[in-house]
């Protein structure tokens, strides 16, 4: 009888049991596999899941195990239940589970620990390990019966006493020596890795001590395991990602970990051998990847899910809160956590939340489940009326002959009836043909007496607008340009006499401060000449005289050089004001002459659609209307240029809205995407690329919810648009009915800002330029303006001879406007010269006055030399000198001020003249405009009636244009009609001969009546489908499909019953597994606080959810010490540290990743709980031969006894100063 190790919870670690029968048991969780997955859209019947058990070898199993001995994931339970119980209905036999319970181990569910009966443990080769595995049987049995109690009335101190009495004789058995032979690392070997170019360190399978000083990279061995086996880089607190872990320096780094594989919970161990190599890289670019390798470095893998399907089979729990802890980790666990964080994490450290989890899932699946089964329910109404359906069958077979027979004559009737019809179709044609060329020549001559109106108006018209463009060109344009630029001179005299008045206050200014200091100086030199000649003679006297002479001319000559540098400077101004004027002049009419070839494009362009309007939507338009109109393919005609069906009503509103409209105005219209196609090919062979194609349907929608107040004018309200399917994608795609239009610019932008309601945009006139406008308003309120300017000749228009004559006017503006600029520029270009020659004649003069200077200087200075020679001080001198230099410098402001005042003078005689020259130009401009008034007031007439009798002829030309695309089309159906009947006639003839009609019946009736016939016999046949003996065979089969169906519903919802109890089951064997790890991991703390003989309880409340700890130090190692229990908050640093390895190896009793890692934990820790911790860290290692124990430390460990062990390693890393080498650990 061999035995059966399977994980109880944990979903995907499962363990490969040990024997065939062992495997063969767990066939049994295909069942409620089988449940969750439908297949072809419903679920399997019962009998198909039982199929995929192997019944008889889960019975062995039951029989030799019981359920109590083989612990098996939840889903796989639910599904074994049911086989157990049909077993039982089956057999005679009791109760298996509850007879085999007395063998049962009891485990923690968070492992793969194995339960064992009594008589295997007999077997066991090693006697040491046939004694601990019979006390711990002995005791845990104990332990399950006073814990998983129903009545629940146990006394929970006597089951922590029994655990304890346990766990005290548990440790001081023998141990087996060795370790675990899967699952445990053997080597980790680090590259590039925080602050390691190359480390390797050899593990032993037990426990492991990695101690060194700080920096010297011991925490980066647990690092590297954790990030290696799938972990995250926060999870370690040393970086918070991957590239953070790379050594300083270094753009890649690599850590390989090697598990062992042996014995047999290997995995795959055909695969990988003894060993799993797992090598993960990681650059700093973020780029990371895994190498899965076996013991002969044969690569197995890349893929991260073949790491975690070894991480699950050999339960390596990397990412587990409580099974690789760093000091950081652990002290907030302990002390900063919150009771419901440190009951989450025990809950998760022990995976019985994953359980919790787990079952939830089990019961939303059987809800699902139930709702299948409704549904199925459902459909078995469906079943039961095609079984009665099945029952007609052979009565309907008979009925159909009859009406065959019927339907043949009725045929006859038809082929004559539609000939009929085509025959009564042909002379309605004939008549509206007849109708329709009457219609043409009545329409013909409307058309021609609305052509010859419309000519009258536009010769008188052109008369009266020649009238007023040549004295409006003659006149009032002249003056206006003058006007413009007088005000550009009026405005530049104003600056420059501005200027003047404030250089004359600050030179004003500097005279009065100049005048302060001269008179100083003189009163001190009277002062100084006094008390020289009373110690001199007249000597002294008379270079004196001279010197002053020299000094009043050199002061003359300075003040003379000041000004002509001021001049060069006015001048260096002027002559840049100049050069920026020239190019100016030069960029506006560069601008002109562009807007001048603009214009005489748009007059060619209005002068060659003059003669046919469609040419104002693209040259090659004739040439694409006449392909429309030639070809038959399309569905529905093409619908466009959308302006041909646009009408203004108010025309100055026409340039803005062609700018709005834009390309729209010549795009084209159809319904479908074949049309579109067509159209677009013909585009192309016309030369007309570029031209929009919209695709819709003739929605004609209501877009009066809209519309904004009905006083407001809109694009859509000013505009006469003849085609409904036309207003509506201008709506679509432009919004025009919410598009306002307000001739007042300011108007229009305090309109926008009150954000009124159903209003998209709103647009402006621009009053000094016909045609544009601005669009005003910005989102949320905010005030914008932007120009609207239109481009290229008017497409709206109706009027094409006055936009002739308004491009033309354009034009002979333009031209005058560059003549004017032209002469402009080369008068601007001469005074650039004169003022150069002028500053060159300056620049003469101040070159030889600086040569008088100069000779002036010498002289003095040389009268200097011999006045202080005689002098016993230079005071006088220097006091003269002082005066000199003021004097000069007050003739050089004074020379200025002349200069300001007289440019004041002439800047104001110039700003008075141009005043004067602009009322006199203002005054004419009025003249001539109240002139041209009339003759406008007579044009604006008869411009009105030129429009209305435009919109008469343009109306009557399509309107003819129309009646005979009808007459055409009524043609073309007419010959179409005539050769229709005589097809049905041949066609007919050839089927029977004519008969006679019922007056009474026509195609119509005939057909109704046939298809009456036709489906009614259609539908016997369709009901029936096939023979008498077929419809037996379909209603047998009708019957068993019911029946089977019915039968299968049934069994369903009796697997669903016993699968919900068998859950419950489950569900309450948790709470009292829950209940029993909760007991054992108080035991276990108190036994752990007890080596330093300190007191202590965990306070575990699985309702509210919350851990509490509470710890008692001792004095003196007294136990009956009276200090009271304490928060781990406020206990000492080893204190804290102590509590800490007690509740850690509390919780790790119950857990069963073969790896535990823990750093630093004895930091605050003093000699006397760092020895007693370490000696129980060594103890619970040694009782768990099969986990492997990594523990750093900074610390020495020379006074922690038993290390000595073939179970204990110690490591020790260099110091950091000499870690720059490569290196390699080797054991102690």
């Amino acid at each position: 009888m061999g035995q059966l190790t399977y994980h109880a919870y944990a979903g995907v670690n499962l363990r490969r049991p040990t024997t065939v029968r062992g495997r063969e048991a767990l066939m049994g969780a295909f069942l409620l596999e089988s449940l969750d997955n439908p297949v072809n859209g419903s679920y399997r019947s019962v009998d198909d899941l039982t199929e995929l058990v192997n019944v008889k070898a889960l019975d062995v199993v039951l029989d030799n195990y019981g359920p109590a001995n083989i612990e098996v994931h939840p889903k796989q339970e639910l599904a074994m239940a049911r086989l157990a119980k049909r077993r039982r209905e089956e057999t005679t036999e009791p109760d298996v589970e509850d007879n085999g319970s007395d063998a049962s181990v009891v485990s923690s569910p968070s492992g793969n620990k194995r339960r064992q009966t009594e008589s295997s443990l007999a077997r066991d080769e090693d006697s040491g390990g046939e004694d601990e595995a019979g006390a711990r049987l002995a005791t845990a049995r104990s332990v399950e019966e006073s814990t998983l109690s129903d009545e629940g009335d146990e006394d929970e101190a006597e089951v922590q006493q029994g655990v304890l009495q346990h766990t005290q004789r548990e440790r001081s058995a023998p141990r087996r020596a060795g370790g675990a032979e899967a699952g445990v690392i053997k080597k980790v070997q680090l590259i590039n890795f925080m602050c390691h170019s190359y480390l390797e360190v050899p593990l032993g399978p037990q426990i492991n001590f990695i101690i060194g000083h700080n920096g010297s990279g011991k925490s980066a061995v647990l690092t590297a395991i954790t990030v290696c086996l799938g972990g995250k880089a926060t999870a370690t607190n040393r970086g918070s990602s991957m590239k953070n872990l790379i050594k300083e320096g270094e753009t890649t780094a690599q850590v390989t970990v090697t598990l062992l594989n042996r014995g047999e919970d290997a995995y795959r161990h055909e695969d990988y051998g003894d060993e799993i190599v797992v090598v993960r890289r990681f650059s700093r670019d973020g780029a990371s990847s895994y190498k899965i390798q076996s013991q002969n470095g044969r690569t197995i893998s890349t893929k991260r899910e073949e790491l975690e399907e070894i991480s699950d089979f050999m339960g390596l729990q990397i990412d587990n809160p409580m099974n690789v802890l760093t000091q950081d980790t652990a002290r907030q666990f302990l002390s900063t956590s919150s009771p419901h964080e440190k009951y989450v994490l025990f809950m998760k450290g022990v995976e019985l939340s994953q359980l919790d989890r787990d079952y939830t899932v089990i019961s939303e699946s059987l809800e699902t489940t139930n709702h299948v089964l409704r549904s199925k329910e459902s459909a078995l109404e469906g079943l039961a009326n095609a079984e009665e359906e099945a029952l007609k069958t052979h009565d309907d077979l008979q009925r159909t002959r009859d009406m065959h027979a019927e339907l043949e004559e009725l045929k006859k009737q038809m082929v004559w009836a539609q000939v009929k019809e085509r025959e009564d179709e042909r002379d309605e044609a004939e008549a509206k043909v007849a109708g329709l060329g009457r219609k043409v020549d009545s329409v013909k001559r409307k058309e021609q007496e609305a052509n010859a109106q419309l000519e009258r108006l536009s010769v008188r018209m052109a008369d009266l607008n020649g009238s007023f463009q040549a004295k409006k060109a003659a006149e009032l344009e002249p003056l206006k340009v003058q006007l413009e630029q007088h005000k550009a001179k009026l405005h530049q005299a104003d600056l420059e006499r501005k200027d003047y008045i404030d250089q004359d206050r600050d030179i004003y200014n500097q005279i009065k401060e100049v005048e302060t200091k001269i008179t100083a100086a003189r009163r001190q030199l009277e002062v100084e000449q006094g008390r020289q000649a009373e110690r001199d003679g007249g000597v002294r006297a008379g270079l004196e005289a001279r010197l002053e002479t020299l000094n009043a001319n050199l002061a003359e000559k300075q003040a003379e050089s000041v000004r002509i540098t001021d001049e060069l400077r006015v001048f260096d101004g002027r002559i840049a004001t100049a050069r920026a004027d020239t190019e100016k002049l030069m960029d506006n009419l560069k601008q002109q002459t562009d807007r001048r070839d603009e214009a005489r494009n748009q007059l060619y362009s209005l002068e060659q659609s003059k003669n046919n309007a469609l040419r104002r939507f693209h040259e090659h338009m004739p040439d694409l209307m006449r392909a429309i109109e030639a070809d038959r393919r399309f569905k529905e005609r093409p619908i466009g240029p959308f302006g041909l069906y646009i009408k203004p009503r108010k025309p100055q509103w026409v340039g803005v809205i062609e700018v709005v409209l834009g390309g729209t105005i010549n795009a084209f219209a159809v319904t479908s995407h074949e049309d579109r196609t067509l159209l677009n090919s013909l585009m192309q062979k016309c030369d007309c690329a570029g031209i929009n194609i919209l695709v819709g349907k003739r929605d004609i929608f209501d877009y009066s919810r809209g519309e904004p107040n009905g006083n407001l004018d809109t694009i859509l309200r000013v505009l006469d648009i003849e085609d409904e399917f036309v207003k509506r994608q201008l709506i679509v795609n432009h919004q025009i009915e919410s598009a306002v239009l307000i001739a007042n610019r300011r108007e229009a932008d305090e309109f926008m800002y009150t954000r009124p309601p159903r209003v998209q945009s709103c647009y402006a006139l621009n009053p000094d330029r016909p045609g544009h406008g601005y669009r005003v308003g910005g989102k949320r309120g905010v005030s914008s303006t932007t120009p609207v300017v239109p481009r290229g000749p008017s497409r709206l228009t109706t009027d094409v001879d006055a936009e002739i004559a308004k491009a033309r006017q354009s034009v002979q503006v333009l031209e005058t406007t560059i003549q004017d600029l032209q002469i402009q520029v080369r008068q601007a270009e001469q005074a650039g010269r004169n003022l150069a020659r002028e500053k060159q004649e300056l620049l003469m003069r101040l070159r030889a006055i600086k040569v008088d200077i100069q000779r002036a200087e010498d002289e003095a200075d040389r009268i200097r030399d011999d006045l202080r020679v005689n002098t016993d001080t230079g005071r006088i001198q220097a006091l003269e000198e002082q005066i000199a230099e003021f004097l000069a410098e007050k003739s050089i402001y004074q020379g200025q001020q002349q200069d300001l005042v007289q440019a004041m003078n002439r800047s104001k005689t110039v700003v008075e003249e141009l005043r004067s020259e602009g009322a006199q130009i203002r005054a004419a401009i009025v003249t001539i405009e109240e002139k041209l008034q009339e003759t406008t007031t007579k044009l604006e007439t008869v411009g009105g009636e030129r429009i209305q009798a435009s919109h008469d002829h343009n109306h009557w030309v399509q309107k003819l244009a129309q009646v005979r695309a009808d007459l055409e089309a009524a043609q073309v159906a007419l010959k179409k009609a005539a050769d229709l009947v005589e097809s049905f006639t041949r066609d007919a003839s050839g089927f029977c001969d004519r008969v006679d009609l019922p007056e009474d019946k026509n195609a119509k009736a005939l057909d109704k009546e046939m298809e009456a016939k036709a489906q009614s016999i259609a539908d016997t046949e369709k009901r029936v489908g096939m023979t008498a003996e077929d419809a037996e065979i379909q209603l047998n089969k009708a019957r068993d499909t019911h029946a089977q169906a019915k039968k299968e519903v049934e069994a369903l919802k009796e697997l669903i019953q016993d699968l919900g109890l068998a859950n419950q089951v489950r569900i309450e064997r948790w709470k009292k597994f829950t209940k029993m790890i909760t007991v054992r991991a108080k035991s276990m703390f108190q036994y752990m606080l007890s080596q330093r003989g300190f007191l202590g309880k965990l306070i575990v409340n699985h309702t509210e959810q919350k851990l509490e700890l509470r710890v008692r130090p001792t004095e003196n190692n007294q136990r009956n010490s009276k200090s009271r229990e304490k928060d781990p908050r406020s206990l000492s640093g080893g204190e804290k540290s102590f509590s800490t390895v007690c509740l850690l190896l509390s919780l790790w009793e119950a857990m069963n990743c073969p790896i535990r890692g823990l750093d630093e934990f004895d930091v605050y820790m003093d000699a006397v709980n760092r020895k007693i911790s370490m000696t129980m860290m060594v103890d619970a290692a040694k009782s768990q031969s099969n986990k492997q124990f990594i523990l750093i430390t900074p610390q020495d460990m020379g006074n922690v006894p038993d290390l000595m062990g073939r179970h204990v390693r110690v490591h020790r890393m260099m110091d950091p100063r000499i870690t720059a080498n490569q290196r390699r650990l080797d054991d102690m």
